[in-house]
């Protein structure tokens, strides 16, 4: 017979075993250890910041370098993270996973790659190409003024290094101002720091120039003014292959895409001449000349020209070429585009730019000085330095 002692530790014995065993089938999910054997790449030492590791095995991300910190997710076997910081702490690395920053055991870690080469942009004082006619504006806003528009193969110089809200800070022929950084690239040895419009080829400006020292006015024409109500004292002359004219340069802005040419007061959206689309020439980015319409006897078409005929326009000893491109007032001459005395370091605000004098266009005349599309400017360009050729060895 079973003693009352005995009978206690028999029961004593039987809930023991069955805790243990209850136990046994309800302890907590399994979570990854810190503590187990390292694995043969084993991390250790500082990484480069932003440096990929890879975990050898599942391994806990905690809230700080210690085991006891919160454990804020788990990344898998295999996963890539992140370095943050460069100097472990008591053997954990503080590292990123999917967007969550923690620390973590670099014993379960491998090394993955390094990080990659930063990137650099422009240095202060770097030339940029804008890529397509970009405005130029008084801050770093769209909504910012526009204090220019720098056209498509302009070159800017860059003031600081750093881009704000997207917009770098320019310089633009003495015009400093913020322009979208997107519509820029770093200009190459190839590229050349003037806008498209090329200079004369072996013909040089003294060439030229040389050929109008004497003007042999046209037949029949009397002088034209350089603005309305102004005197008329600009005679239209004559060379074999050539008529020409000595003026000051207007800027027109008709047709022109960009902001710059838009506010102008006395914007036109139409050209006389059109391109190979039958829209307009844009004055923005195409250097062409406005011609006079037939009056004080000088009929233009007359003389063998047409909308489309190349010119050379020459100021301060540099010659660039261009086309016949609208027509202007009876009786007024000398006004080219935008483009144009961008391309000649004219200021080119519609308003309050252009020059007083000082500026040779020479007309060529002919078939031959015709281009095809109106709006190549290259095929201009090419035409202009033949046509030059031609005109020096003529006269």
């Amino acid at each position: 017979m079973l003693t009352t002692s005995r009978l206690l530790a028999a029961s004593v014995l039987s809930l023991s075993f069955l805790a243990a065993s209850l136990g046994a089938g309800c302890a907590a999910p399994h979570e990854p250890e810190e503590n187990v054997a390292a694995n043969d790449d084993e991390l250790s030492g500082s990484q480069q910041v932003g440096a990929t590791l890879i975990a050898t095995s599942d391994v806990n991300l905690r809230a700080s370098a210690s085991t006891s910190g919160k454990v804020l997710l788990v990344v898998p076997s295999g996963a890539s993270v992140t370095v943050v910081a460069a100097d472990p702490q008591n053997g954990f690395y503080e590292v990123s996973y999917q967007g969550t920053t923690g620390w973590s055991s670099g014993t379960y870690y491998k090394f993955g790659s390094s990080p990659p080469p930063p990137v650099t942009g422009p240095q202060a004082g770097a030339t940029l190409v804008a890529t397509t006619s970009v405005n130029l504006r008084a801050s770093a806003s769209t909504s910012a003024k526009v204090l220019e528009v720098v056209p498509e193969g302009a070159s800017v110089t860059l003031v600081a290094a750093a881009a704000s809200n997207g917009f770098y800070e320019v310089t633009y022929q003495g015009t400093t101002g913020w322009s979208s950084a997107q519509y820029y690239k770093a200009q190459t040895a190839t590229q050349p720091t003037d806008p498209p419009p090329a200079t004369g080829g072996d013909v040089t400006a003294t060439e030229l120039l040389a050929l109008t020292a004497n003007c042999a006015q046209l037949s029949g024409t009397t002088k034209f003014a350089k603005d309305s109500g102004g005197s008329s004292t600009v005679p239209v002359c004559g060379l074999k292959g050539a008529v020409y004219w000595n003026a000051d340069m207007d800027v027109d802005c008709d047709g022109g895409q960009g902001a710059a040419c838009k506010a102008d007061p006395d914007y036109q959206s139409d050209t006389s001449a059109v391109d190979s689309k039958g829209k307009a020439l844009d004055a923005s980015t195409l250097p062409y000349v406005v011609v006079p319409q037939s009056s004080n006897g000088f009929n233009y078409t007359a003389q063998g020209l047409k909308l489309g005929s190349v010119v050379a326009v020459i100021y301060k000893n540099k010659v660039v070429y261009g086309i016949l491109g609208d027509t202007g007032p009876h009786g007024v001459i000398g006004e080219a585009s935008y483009a144009m005395a961008v391309a000649l370091g004219i200021p080119p605000s519609p308003v309050s730019g252009g020059v007083d004098s000082g500026v040779t266009y020479i007309a060529f005349t002919g078939s031959s000085a015709v281009v095809t599309k109106k709006e190549d400017n290259a095929e201009a360009v090419k035409l202009g330095q033949a046509a030059a050729a031609q005109l020096v060895e003529n006269n």
